[in-house]
């Protein structure tokens, strides 16, 4: 018994389209709310498991 693919369906070029400017939208909204740090500043908070 051969196994078949079940995921045949494609996205088309308007649905990719559509999930480029939602993604772009999503990043343009969650700007303000990013934290850029400096090297130093890298230095100084240090990682998250440290």
């Amino acid at each position: 018994m051969s196994i078949n693919n079940l995921n045949n369906t494609h996205l088309t070029a308007a649905q990719i389209d559509a999930i480029n400017t939602a993604l772009a939208a999503l990043e343009a909204a969650l700007a303000p709310l990013t934290a850029t740090l400096t090297p130093n500043e890298r230095k100084t908070y240090g990682s998250v498991n440290e």
